[in-house]
Formats: structure tokens, sequence, C-alpha cells
């Protein structure tokens, strides 16, 4: 199943990303946050006028995709599995098509009501706390010092921001290419994702460190070229709706200037509340406000179901998944020690044969 915008969904904007590159490669936070929303703005613009109905991009129109597809291939009930975005399309499923499933599988938790999901900074810090409590625990020597040089080397970048000369001029018109200056505390959250890059994770903070103590303009070039890309499976105008439709960038602005305030170990944020709250400004200015929420509560059911969670997922954490748990009064939460984003496709041969107080192999809500 490709839900609307990702795959082989037609892109609304297909030139979303590359054009006016001098706009997108913006070297300041705030001047990147308004061309974002003049880009989404122009997207939606240029598709409503070409007639696209913008509103039927949400996650309401993509469970009742769900159960046509169910009906059509003439299944009475089935099975649902459903990760990361897939484990909210399946809890807004049992709301359209309870009838229809038979089981639910829901990993990598993101709430139907959002909740705490766009508190990145949030995540963020508790990703690195997580890292760097296994290294002490572990007593590994590339640890040793690790957490204070990582974050002052990052905190250099930000204060220092790097601009090198350009590979590709068509990407980069200016002829220069900017390092993205968060580049250190993302490194680490975007490795979380797959655990088996976990263990490369205090050599790859260690050699960023060293990068950016040492200003190595060879590493620096190849990483700002790099980050150049703009390649997705998923369709930008689409995502962009959806996100609007569903309340994502409400949800992001409504908690931003909480969050922008805890203490994620960097000087500089990954956004910034003004421009979080001109991302759902921007979304209501074109008619995609949130739908109404009566349809986005947390779901109370009694489908048999498991609740999945990676104990390291960098994005959608185990307290999301603890948050929907209860309402599956048939259900069970399972939290997969040391795993990253999506845990139920792949097997766990070395996890341990006992549960500990502080690692349990699965921990259980009645």
């Amino acid at each position: 199943l490709n839900q609307r915008g990702i795959g082989d969904s037609e892109e609304l904007c297909p030139y979303y990303d590359s054009t006016s590159r001098e706009l997108v490669l913006a070297d300041n936070q705030k001047a990147q946050e308004i061309e974002n929303a003049q880009r989404m703005k122009a997207c939606f613009e240029a598709a409503t006028n070409r007639g696209v109905d913008l509103s039927a991009y949400n996650t309401v129109e993509n469970a009742r995709d769900v159960r046509a597809i169910r009906q059509a291939l003439g299944f009475d009930s089935w099975n649902v599995w459903g990760i990361s975005y897939g484990s909210h399309l399946g809890q807004m499923l049992v709301n359209v098509d309870p009838e229809g499933i038979r089981a639910l599988v829901l990993d990598a938790i993101v709430p139907n009501d959002l909740g705490d999901l766009m508190r990145i900074h949030r995540w963020v810090a508790r990703n690195h706390e997580n890292v760097f409590t296994e290294c002490a625990r572990q007593d590994a020597s590339i640890c040793e010092g690790l957490e204070e040089a990582f974050y002052a080397a990052g905190n250099a970048l930000i204060a220092n921001p790097v601009m090198v000369d350009a590979f590709d001029e068509e990407l980069f018109p200016s002829g220069k290419a900017n390092l993205p200056t968060l580049i250190a505390a993302f490194a680490p959250f975007s490795m979380l994702y797959e655990q088996d890059a976990h263990p490369a994770i205090p050599s790859v903070m260690r050699g960023l460190v060293d990068i950016i103590n040492n200003r190595d303009d060879e590493v620096f070039q190849a990483l700002a070229n790099g980050a150049g890309g703009f390649s997705s499976s998923s369709g930008m105008g689409m995502g962009s709706a959806l996100r609007c439709n569903d309340g994502y960038m409400a949800a992001e602005a409504s908690v931003a200037a909480e969050d922008i305030q805890e203490d994620f170990g960097f000087n500089e944020g990954a956004f910034s509340t003004e421009g979080s709250q001109l991302m759902a400004a921007t979304c209501v200015e074109a008619g995609l406000a949130p739908r109404d929420r009566k349809d986005y509560q947390l779901i109370q059911s009694d489908i048999p179901t498991l609740v999945v969670n990676g104990d390291w997922d960098p994005i959608t954490p185990p307290p999301l998944a603890k948050r929907i748990a209860p309402g599956f009064s048939n259900g069970r939460l399972i939290i997969v020690p040391y795993a990253g984003h999506g845990p139920t496709p792949v097997s766990y041969p070395h996890l341990p044969a006992h549960d500990t107080p502080d690692h349990p192999v699965c921990r259980h809500l009645p």
C-alpha cells in the first residue's frame, strides 16, 4: 500500500525542492523558515488552481482507502500491521473499519491525537542520553570525555558556521554551500533508526568532534555538498497537505515554545517558535486548518492488539507507545530493548534470555 503522498503517488509540485535554490539554501534559520513557508504556500496555490482538493490528504481518507482495498480484495477481515506513520493510519482504521480488523500490530507509535510527537528537542536529548549512558555502562574507551567534547564541538560549529565551495552550481547557484550547523546533533539521530548502526555511533560522534575541532575543510566540503540532495520517496506537496490537515504543523507550533527551552545540549534549536507558528499559519491561510479533532482522539478498542516500540527509537520513542496502550483493553505493550525505529520487521537473535529491571525484554500493560 502506498498511501497518498508516498511511493508511486503523483507529486502535486514536482519541483517543490528544486526551484529557487538560492532561497532553499538560506544561510540563517529565520530566512530558511520563511522560505519553507513560502514554498509550501506556492505549492498549495498551484495545486488548488489546477483543481486539486487538498482537503483530501489526511489520515481519515487514507484509512478509508485501506478499507476500500480490503473490500476490493474480498476479505471480510484481515490482520493490520502499521509502522511509524502506519501506526497512526492503523489507529485511524480502528475508527473507520473496526469490523474489518481481525488483529492489529502497531509499531513505532504516532499517537492518534499526536500527543508529544513533535517535541523534537526532548527526543533528541533522550537519544543522546541513551548513547552516553550505555557508553558509561560499557566503560568503552572511545566514550571517555565524549559527551562534553561532542556538545562543545557542536556548539562551536553553531557559533562559527562553515561555507564551502559547491560542487554543483545548479544545486548551489551561489557557488557556495553551507554546512548544516546542527549536523552534530542529528548525525546520531539518523543512525538510531537502524539498530545495526548503533555500535558505530560513538565512533561517528568522535569523528565529528575531530572534524569540527580541526576545521577539516575537505570533509566539510563533502558534507555540505552531500546535504544538498533532496531525493525522496515521499511527495512534499501531498505530505505537507496531510501534515496541515492532520494537525502535525499545529501540534509543533503549540509545543514549540516549551520544546525549544528543553536542554538538548546545543545552543541553537532545530526550529524556532516563530518558524513553527509561521508554518501552522500558512496551513490555515491555505484553507488547511486541522480537521475536526473528534477523529483524532486516543483509540478505545477491544481488538486484539500488539503495541510495539523500540526502546532507542529516535523519533517515536516509548513514551508515545505508553500513551496509547491503555486504550487497547485486549492489547499488550512490548518495548524492545536497544531497538531502533520499527523493530517488528526484523528478528533479534541476541536479545538476553532473561528480563532485568532496567531492560526487560517485554514490558506489558494489562
